[in-house]
């Protein structure tokens, strides 16, 4: 399963209703997939996230999804390859 395509997309924790944009994608060797939901900043919180089992996740399909263009340089995340 690929959930990477959903990588920048907000979505929400049916469980805890939390929302915000999924900024990362775990596939486990046992088969649990999991997104990190980033949520929004307030005030001098910088958002909260967390880690949430695939099927738990509901799709905004409302929200334009978040994108960064690849070709620019992305700092210290690429200096390390």
């Amino acid at each position: 399963m690929n959930n990477a395509v959903n990588l920048g997309k907000t979505a929400t924790d049916v469980i805890t209703g939390f929302t915000g944009v999924i900024t990362g994608v775990a596939s486990y060797i046992t088969g649990c997939d999991q997104y990190c939901l980033t949520g929004k900043a307030s005030g001098d919180s910088s958002g909260q996230t967390m880690w949430v089992d695939a099927p738990r996740v509901e799709l905004d399909p409302i929200v334009t999804p978040i994108t960064f263009d690849a070709d620019v340089n992305q700092g210290d995340c690429e200096s390390h390859y």
